[in-house]
């Protein structure tokens, strides 16, 4: 009996050694899990600051751009405005010296001599196709 209360002694002792081994052993997995998840955690945290930055610099980016835009908009509208400006001034301009030119010339209009001068034309013009036609017909009647 003391030979099997020695063996079941030394058994306990291995079983207690090993879920001694056991448990340290686990503890040991769990510390290097959790060093590891800490590391992952850190890495996410930094490629999340990482984008954060990268947005932030875009955001700028956009908002500079903006500014500008809207700048040179109003720049643009500006000269619009002035071309518009210098363009009303140049067309006064021109009415004044038409008015002046009609002032000093004022145009006289016969009727009766216009409608003598269109007879006339009309007339000149019937001659001169009725000649041309007649020329025609000489030229094919040569060949």
């Amino acid at each position: 009996m003391k030979l099997q209360a020695k063996v079941d002694a030394d058994q306990l002792q291995v079983t207690g050694l090993a879920n001694a081994q056991l448990e340290e052993n686990i503890e040991s997995q769990q510390r290097e899990s959790y060093e590891e998840a800490e590391i992952r955690s850190q890495s996410w945290i930094q490629e999340q600051i990482q984008l954060l930055k990268f947005q932030e610099s875009s955001c700028d980016g956009l908002t500079y751009i903006t500014t500008q835009l809207i700048k040179g908009r109003l720049e643009l509208t500006q000269e619009i405005d002035q071309f518009g400006s210098d363009i009303h001034d140049l067309e006064a301009h021109l009415n004044k010296k038409v008015e002046a030119s009609n002032a000093q010339s004022p145009i006289i209009v016969d009727d009766d001599r216009l409608v003598e001068q269109k007879e006339k034309f009309q007339s000149f013009n019937y001659t001169l196709f009725l000649r041309v036609d007649i020329e025609k017909e000489c030229i094919n009647k040569n060949e």
